[in-house]
């Protein structure tokens, strides 16, 4: 696109279009861009798309995630709260001894 558009100018700059074939050229200049961009944003849109999905599945599963990983540690938890309090209550039977 770039090469084209540098050999529009300079020919246009030089001097090299007659006047039936400025306008044209013009609109190869001002309009070229947005024609060869079109499919390409088609394309840009449907990636945004499949990105958009990815996250939200992605949003999901890590949710899911993080729900199951603080339930383990939850567990984790009271497993060494109740052996904690265990071993407080074999201490304080020991000391009374």
């Amino acid at each position: 696109m770039f090469p084209l558009l540098d050999k529009h100018l300079a020919a246009l700059f030089n001097g090299e279009v007659d006047d039936g074939n400025s306008d044209s050229m013009l609109d190869a200049i001002i309009f070229g861009a947005a024609r060869e961009a079109v499919p390409d944003l088609a394309i840009r849109r449907c990636d945004h798309i499949d990105t958009l999905r990815r996250l939200i599945i992605r949003r999901i599963s890590d949710r899911d995630d993080i729900r199951l990983i603080c339930e383990r540690r939850l567990a984790e938890r009271d497993a060494k709260q109740d052996d904690f309090d265990k071993i407080c209550l074999k201490l304080t039977k020991y000391e009374e001894v």
